[in-house]
């Protein structure tokens, strides 16, 4: 039996079924990777599908691409093929190889090749010890490189209630994942429901 999958319908907020969430990514199959970019916050953004032309902002041309993957509260890491390199979100620490890098850095000589295509993409629960987990991320392009998102969690914040990765798509829909395992297919161009229970 053959289904299909809306991607201009909508997802109330839900916990714990990662696997109704995997349609809804698998969008982004087949879609090349444009460029990626620092934004507000020290937040790295990475751009893929076609690029498209925002309003001009202080003067200044201005693109994004149709679909815009924000990596918010998740820490990150890309196997890049052709740099040979791991560049991960987290600094290694003292006495550990590896050499910082800026967010700029990234956005001027991305470790994932612009025009490359998403080969395979996953996403999978993932339980912390002592909080809620989250949901993971996973990316193989078609020149073999790898990208992986995870959850941050800092037991010195009172509150997470940060997404900890949000896929904005060009139907005016947007994924928000986590916090916790939980995930929304939601409509970007209205307000959050922040106080709708997940169901």
């Amino acid at each position: 039996m053959a289904a299909v999958v809306d991607f201009r319908g909508t997802v109330p907020r839900t916990r714990d079924d990662v696997r109704g969430l995997q349609p809804y990514i698998r969008q982004l199959v087949g879609e090349p990777f444009l460029f990626a970019r620092e934004s507000y916050g020290d937040e790295l953004t990475l751009h893929f599908g076609q690029e498209v032309e925002l309003p001009p902002f202080r003067g200044r041309r201005r693109t994004e691409g149709t679909h815009v993957l924000t990596l918010r509260a998740s820490k990150w890491w890309i196997k890049s093929v052709p740099r040979a390199a791991l560049v991960a979100s987290d600094d290694p620490g003292p006495g550990l190889p590896g050499v910082p890098v800026t967010l700029r850095d990234l956005e001027l000589n991305p470790p994932i090749t612009p025009g490359e295509r998403v080969a395979w993409v996953e996403v999978r629960p993932f339980y912390g010890v002592g909080w809620p987990g989250g949901i993971e991320l996973a990316f193989r392009f078609s020149d073999g490189s790898f990208l992986e998102l995870r959850p941050r969690y800092d037991p010195e914040d009172a509150v997470h209630d940060l997404a900890d990765w949000e896929l904005f798509t060009p139907y005016k829909r947007y994924i928000k994942a986590g916090p916790g395992v939980q995930w929304e297919y939601a409509p970007s161009d209205q307000p959050p429901a922040d106080d709708a229970p997940p169901v």
